[in-house]
């Protein structure tokens, strides 16, 4: 999935503009703040009880006035499937 990715900004210009991590977000430390981060299609395999610390880790890693944006499908079914 990654390689794809990079083929992905690679062939949009963006290669040298963005990063791309797989790590557990719990897990992951950066020692510049971004601009930005994009979250796609992530946040509904978080549990439940880790969404706040989720969003927390987002904005401590943003510069002040930095952008987050969060894609996720959502339903408002309380069933698992």
């Amino acid at each position: 999935m990654r390689n794809k990715a990079y083929r992905w900004l690679d062939f949009r210009g963006a290669l040298q503009k963005c990063q791309i991590h797989l790590v557990d977000f719990r897990k992951f430390q950066n020692k510049e703040p971004y601009d930005r981060i994009v979250s796609i299609g992530m946040v509904e395999h978080v549990p439940l009880n880790d969404l706040f610390e989720y969003y927390v880790k987002a904005f401590q890693l943003l510069t002040p006035g930095g952008l987050f944006l969060c894609q996720g499908i959502s339903s408002s079914s309380t069933s698992p499937f």
